[in-house]
């Protein structure tokens, strides 16, 4: 699942500037949802907006990019988001998905945002590059996005060798969409192991 930031344009500032900037507003500190949030969580809530300025607004809710956000921000734990979504300063990304979601029984949601998924990766990739299902679409997007902005977009042949690199991280045990939400993260073009944060 992925997650927004509510009002993220109040946020967001240079964000083509690497690294993007943000803003800390003074009236955050007596917001209702600082003020009902405990530590733990306004700490969260702040690592949720840097992590955010790099992918415009957006958070990863999905086990590797909480586990990928416990890294980068040095948190002791993986990172429960619930408290955020709880209180509305995380949204659901896809309003489309959050009514569907209300609508449906959980199962048929999931049956249905998997067909969707296919069409979706069945377009995105009619030129001929296929992208294997191993490989999370979202985190897959982010670093073609993010090589993308520093005008240095992948050719087909360079996504067929990203995907072998991939691959052979996973070998050693990497997660791939870890590895890619750390080089969509830093700007990179290459694709490397995953690097421990230092203590």
């Amino acid at each position: 699942m992925v997650y927004t930031i509510r009002n993220w344009r109040e946020f967001q500032h240079y964000k083509d500037r690497n690294p993007p900037w943000i803003k800390l507003h003074f009236s955050l500190l007596s917001s209702k949802d600082w003020v009902m949030l405990a530590d733990a969580s306004r700490v969260l809530a702040v690592a949720c907006m840097l992590m955010a300025s790099r992918s415009d607004g957006e958070i990863d809710g999905s086990e590797a990019g909480l586990a990928y956000l416990q890294r980068v921000a040095y948190l002791h734990k993986i990172p429960d988001l619930k408290p955020l979504i709880d209180c509305g300063f995380l949204e659901c990304a896809s309003k489309t998905e959050q009514m569907l979601q209300n609508a449906r029984p959980e199962t048929e949601v999931q049956d249905l945002t998997e067909t969707e998924k296919k069409q979706q990766r069945a377009r995105k990739y009619a030129n001929g590059f296929a992208l294997p299902d191993w490989i999370p679409d979202h985190q897959w997007s982010a670093w073609i996005e993010a090589r993308t902005k520093k005008r240095n977009p992948p050719t087909e042949f360079a996504k067929r060798m990203a995907c072998s690199k991939l691959a052979e991280l996973q070998r050693q045990g990497h997660d791939p969409a870890a590895v890619l939400a750390q080089s969509a993260f830093h700007g990179w073009a290459g694709l490397f192991p995953i690097k421990e944060p230092q203590r």
